[in-house]
């Protein structure tokens, strides 16, 4: 049942970040919200706790690391606030193995997806010459995407690897 609302979540979460780049607090809130009931109905509760404090320390140290380094190069941030808080309060259901497939799976079709992405727009510059200029109202959707579906394959597949 837990795996079931975490998928619905994602979806919720893929959508809203595909059409407005913004995961609402709601999503992550709500997962956080019902971990303690999931943990109390249980049958292993102190278990659990100690799977899921082990998993969000991994994310933390992860989380914090990604920001080391990218501030190092020079670069800002690539996860927005709603992917780190969807990704903080997702782990608390996960264990530190299934956390560990979770972050390198959707890391690695994130930037599967943003390598494929750059050559596409480096042809559709190439083609585009001469034609009219974006406006700069468009540049967030010309330079960023969403995470959040990567996430969501990220999490299912770690879900279906139990």
């Amino acid at each position: 049942m837990r795996e079931l609302v975490i998928f619905v979540m994602y979806i919720w979460a893929s959508i809203s970040d595909m059409r407005n780049r913004t995961i609402p607090n709601r999503i992550p809130l709500l997962l956080a919200f019902l971990w303690p009931i999931w943990l109390v109905t249980n049958e292993k509760p102190a278990e659990l706790l100690m799977n899921a404090l082990w998993s969000e320390l991994f994310v933390i140290c992860v989380l914090i690391t990604v920001g080391i380094v990218t501030k190092f190069m020079g670069h800002m941030s690539s996860l927005g606030g709603g992917d780190i808080k969807l990704i903080l309060s997702t782990c608390l259901y996960l264990e530190i193995k299934e956390t560990f497939v979770f972050l390198f799976l959707a890391n690695i079709l994130g930037v599967m997806f943003s390598f494929l992405f750059f050559i596409w727009r480096k042809f559709l510059k190439r083609e585009n010459r001469n034609k009219e200029e974006n406006t700069s109202s468009d540049s967030i959707f010309m330079y960023t995407f969403p995470f959040a579906p990567f996430l969501e394959f990220g999490v299912a597949l770690a879900l279906f690897l139990r």
